[in-house]
């Protein structure tokens, strides 16, 4: 009975501890996403590394720590901490950073995908920790991105969901060009 009683001491331990992530009662997960929200990148990034040498598969931190390189203009860096996190688990927040990382790395196909990913989940999606990156961005991403492949009428759907009093004919080469317009001016003004 005593052994049952110790046994059952050490699994609370551990249960306990593995709540928050290790034994002195510090998430390090919550206080790097409260550093990130203030501007505090170097704090962040790391208590993102801190919850990443606790649980390495943390596909969150990993997360965390592409946002921060996209703020730190570090962009090939921000991918792969999304590409590792993506790796882990289909986090929205990574597939969103990942598109917009994708785009301005000129991996247009890519960025669509990752857009994809983000926008047939939640069609209204705004990243909770930087709200100023929202679908409408997710959006001007893909468009941008579809332009550079061709795809004139993808952009223009795009386009259309976030103006849908916006028509170009996307065959001609006047509607393209003023597609590629619409485009530039929606993203000068987010």
């Amino acid at each position: 009975m005593r052994k049952l009683f110790h046994l059952t001491v050490i699994a609370l331990v551990v249960i306990m501890t593995s709540c928050n992530g290790n034994g002195d009662g510090v998430n390090y997960l919550e206080k790097a996403w409260e550093s990130f929200e203030k501007g505090d990148l170097a704090d962040a990034r790391s208590n993102f590394e801190k919850a990443i040498s606790e649980t390495s598969g943390n596909a969150e931190a990993f997360t965390g720590l592409g946002w921060c390189a996209i703020l730190e203009d570090n962009l090939a860096g921000a991918l792969t901490q999304f590409e590792t996190a993506l790796g882990y688990e289909n986090l929205l927040d990574a597939n969103a950073g990942a598109a917009i990382v994708a785009v301005e790395l000129e991996d247009f196909s890519e960025a669509i995908e990752f857009a994809d990913n983000v926008l047939r989940a939640v069609p209204d999606y705004i990243f909770s920790h930087y709200t100023s990156v929202t679908a409408r961005i997710l959006r001007l991403t893909k468009a941008k991105s579809a332009a550079a492949l061709g795809d004139f009428q993808t952009a223009l759907d795009e386009i259309q969901e976030i103006d849908a009093s916006f028509d170009a004919d996307p065959k001609t080469a006047e509607g393209q060009d003023q597609i590629l317009a619409k485009i530039e001016e929606l993203i000068a003004e987010s």
